[in-house]
């Protein structure tokens, strides 16, 4: 139940890793609710749930310029966001610093919000969804499941069901990007790719 201007329970500016923890009820008024992230963060076996950002984005996790999060086998549920990124928030290329990168791995995203853009995702950097499940996740304008605005995504073996927008339900492209579609079926990586790059 911590508050902060960014990371409302944790600020990373170094090298941190968090492993079979819960974060809950976390608060920042500006980025990342539970974490904010400036540096290298692992996340693993880990539930953050209820966390929000106030007046900004990623309500459980912001991923600053230059930044790297990692996120595996964990859930990320019922976390908001007033502006992007209900669960998590990766920024884009800033006054020419390096944009954030984002990997999700055998995770669950479920049921959190965004006022603006991304339900669960809103990245604006290099972004991968490998082996994971994006469900019941909604924002207010676009992109129920991801919006990217910048940047590449690779989302493989993964599942978007249910996310709901005004427009790109399961995810948006906001046109800054080019989207190539590979896809046969759901169930494996190599089944499902879907590549947005700059």
């Amino acid at each position: 139940d911590g508050t902060a201007h960014e990371g409302g329970g944790v600020l990373n500016n170094g090298t941190l890793t968090i492993t079979t923890s819960a974060l809950s009820g976390n608060t920042a008024t500006m980025l990342g609710g539970a974490v904010a992230n400036a540096g290298t963060l692992t996340v693993t076996d880990t539930t953050m749930t209820d966390d929000a950002a106030n007046d900004g984005g990623g309500g459980a996790i912001a991923t600053l310029t230059g930044a790297t999060t990692t996120v595996n086998d964990s859930v990320l549920a019922d976390n908001s966001a007033v502006d992007e990124g209900g669960a998590l928030f990766s920024v884009g290329a800033v006054n020419g610093y390096s944009p954030g990168t984002v990997v999700i791995e055998n995770s669950t995203l479920s049921d959190n919000t965004a006022t603006v853009y991304g339900g669960a995702i809103a990245s604006g950097g290099t972004l991968w969804v490998i082996r994971s499940t994006l469900s019941g996740n909604s924002a207010a304008n676009r992109g129920g499941g991801i919006e990217s605005f910048g940047g590449a995504m690779l989302i493989g073996g993964s599942t978007l069901a249910g996310n709901a927008a005004s427009a790109g339900g399961g995810f948006e492209n906001d046109g800054s990007s080019t989207t190539t579609v590979v896809t046969s079926t759901l169930s494996t990586f190599s089944e499902l790719v879907i590549f947005i790059t700059a």
